[in-house]
């Protein structure tokens, strides 16, 4: 069943992401995903496809916090930039349980919310019915 048409994830975590990948894989729940292992790859992805006339926004951002040079927060105020950024639901995705960066998520109207590592066909099924 595909919830979904475009995800994207940014880790930098390979083993995490391979594991996601099998979830999308397993359950066939979208048409096309991209992971990228940091938030460097991903903005210069967004930076150079955003005019594109074929450029589809995704439906889902799923981006980790900790990560090295540029972290998810910093992500999020640069991808704030970009034309149709609003067009995405953007979750953090994170073995972090540290309640200064729940709170914070709060500070950002990007973020769609925040999700614990690892991701389930249980989570995506849960997101795709509140956009019902």
């Amino acid at each position: 069943m595909k919830l979904f048409n475009f995800l994207v994830f940014i880790d930098d975590d390979h083993a995490t992401n391979y594991y996601h990948e099998h979830v999308l894989n397993e359950y066939n729940i979208c048409d096309r995903y991209i992971f990228f292992s940091s938030a460097e790859k991903a903005l210069i992805y967004f930076k150079e496809h955003q005019n594109s006339p074929d450029f589809v926004a995704p439906d889902l951002i799923f981006s980790d916090i900790n990560m090295p040079k540029i972290d998810g927060w910093s992500f999020l105020e640069r991808y704030g930039e970009f034309k149709n950024s609003n067009k995405s639901l953007i979750y953090m995705l994170t073995t972090s349980s540290n309640l200064a960066d729940i709170e914070k998520i709060s500070r950002y109207p990007l973020v769609s919310g925040y999700k614990e590592k690892p991701l389930s066909q249980e989570m995506l099924i849960g997101i795709s019915e509140g956009l019902k």
